[in-house]
């Protein structure tokens, strides 16, 4: 059994019931359909295996949309391509099951930078985007948009800093002039927020 049939078999024992469509390369393997009309299909292409300094590296890729695109990565050289091809299928597998169950949350700045990402989330306090910036965030589920999201706007919000990042986050914020920075009611709580993290590290 080569890598596309582990694959492919895991998708249909795992998946039948999603209505998604196999398709051949170099298109993806498998296409999904979108849940929501602003997320767009999920895709899953064949294992690949490229040569390279460590050995021959073995990858799978996935995507949403336009909105996430990452590869699973596979360097454990000593084994066969069938028992890699079935790790990167049990990678891509579980990334299904939580994009699916709504327990995967992923991001794309809505500047022109598109920094993305993504991760699992079992519940609503880790929807918050992995980043240490302030850009603003689209935030995603499979089935759907969630509000925008900023991480400066998001402690201000919390009413409390939880760690370095935010930290510094917020304190650059603070520091921005005019539009940029923070102004009022809110200023004052960054300042309060500032300072009880600093005692708080004394």
């Amino acid at each position: 059994m080569d890598s596309r049939e582990i694959l492919v078999r895991a998708l249909v024992d795992g998946f039948g019931d999603q209505g998604f469509r196999l398709d051949v390369p170099p298109q993806p393997t498998a296409v999904f359909p979108a849940k929501h009309a602003d997320i767009g299909d999920a895709t899953v292409s064949d294992p690949k295996f490229a040569p390279s300094s460590i050995g021959e590296i073995a990858s799978a890729a996935v995507a949403v949309g336009d909105i996430l695109a990452d590869e699973f990565i596979n360097l454990d050289t000593h084994l066969s391509a069938v028992q890699r091809a079935e790790r990167l299928t049990r990678d891509v597998v579980r990334f299904l099951e939580h994009l699916f169950a709504d327990r995967l949350v992923f991001w794309q700045a809505i500047d022109a930078s598109r920094s993305r990402g993504w991760r699992e989330s079992t519940d609503t306090g880790q929807r918050e985007p992995l980043v240490s910036d302030d850009r603003t965030y689209d935030v995603y589920l499979w089935s759907g948009p969630l509000p925008q999201w900023r991480a400066s706007t998001a402690i201000l919000a919390r009413g409390a800093i939880r760690d370095e990042r935010d930290y510094e986050i917020l304190r650059i914020r603070l520091e921005a002039p005019g539009e940029s920075g923070l102004n009022g009611a809110e200023k004052e709580l960054g300042r309060r927020l500032i300072a009880e993290f600093d005692r708080g590290r004394r």
